[in-house]
């Protein structure tokens, strides 16, 4: 099953229950209710309220942020400053 987060295969926990080891979003499959972990929502934030730096952006990627969020990598390249 691939993370409705970062795209990632998901490992099952048992129950129903599965969880993505790239950025550690649950899934549950009976309800359907995906938990995403604090962190993937502020990142998220931050990456919408500022405008990254050709440097921070290749850091973004190096750190494995992007990846994280499911972002494509050649769009944060090409994105502006």
């Amino acid at each position: 099953m691939s993370c409705p987060t970062c795209s990632h295969t998901m490992q099952s926990l048992g129950d129903g229950l599965f969880v993505c080891p790239r950025c550690g979003s649950l899934r549950e499959v009976d309800s359907d209710i995906i938990t995403r972990p604090w962190l993937i929502a502020r990142l998220k934030a931050f990456r919408d309220s500022v405008h990254l730096t050709a440097e921070q952006r290749a850091a973004w990627i190096r750190h494995g942020i992007a990846e994280s969020l499911g972002e494509s990598v050649e769009n944060i390249l090409e994105s502006e400053p």
